[in-house]
């Protein structure tokens, strides 16, 4: 179900919706991502369904009726025919959760499209925030424990590694380093830490980057 969102002959599709000159650029970029977003569509669609919601808010856009979320809007002010966008959110008595990303119509067929595929048009960027390492996993989708490499055992290095990432406005890590730690818990460390998966932060309703440290506790018994 999760591949049928994805846009059929997205390159046609982005060509007729923001013109020649941008369509192959992002339909590229969102036949980039697509393999790491489908992943992220689904833990999110499995996360939201724990919540076995009561209500789904869905909201149109089109050039007549511009959002206010910033992002979504210089998105909208770049398409150059009648392209109509939709967002939803789900709602259980007063928890409301974000369906990913943004909607549109195409080949008979609800359609989901990611932030990151429209970066590129003027005046479409991600705002970066810093924020503290609480805040950062609360939005956790998905999580891989590390494990200590054989070296590391034989050596009894247990040992917390400090790494810097950044998580993109779809939730997936753009960049990830290591600050300090054992040198001998680093690779393990970044090996588990690239597969985390994160729900996208809004700021004011718009989609950010996520600058932040992580800290990864290795023990003996792992």
């Amino acid at each position: 179900m999760i591949d049928v969102l994805r846009v059929p002959e997205s390159a046609n599709w982005f060509s007729a919706t923001f013109g020649e000159d941008a369509g192959g650029c992002l339909a590229t970029n969102y036949e980039k991502s697509w393999a790491a977003y489908r992943d992220q569509v689904f833990r999110m669609f499995q996360e939201t369904g724990k919540l076995r919601p009561k209500r789904v808010f869905v909201k149109q856009f089109s050039s007549a009726s511009l959002p206010q979320d910033g992002f979504l809007q210089a998105v909208m002010k770049n398409v150059k025919g009648s392209g109509v966008f939709y967002t939803a959110v789900t709602r259980k008595g007063s928890e409301d959760a974000v369906l990913p990303s943004v909607y549109v119509y195409a080949q008979g067929a609800f359609r989901i499209l990611n932030w990151g595929a429209f970066y590129g048009l003027p005046g479409v960027k991600p705002i970066r925030i810093r924020v503290g390492t609480s805040v950062a996993k609360r939005q956790l989708l998905y999580q891989v424990n590390p494990t200590m490499n054989e070296d590391a055992r034989k050596q009894h290095a247990p040992g917390t590694v400090v790494l810097h990432m950044v998580i993109d406005s779809d939730g997936n890590i753009s960049q990830l380093q290591p600050v300090s730690g054992p040198e001998l818990l680093v690779p393990g460390a970044l090996d588990a830490v690239r597969q985390w998966r994160f729900r996208p932060l809004l700021l004011n309703g718009d989609p950010v980057e996520v600058d932040t440290t992580v800290e990864i506790i290795f023990s003996l018994d792992q």
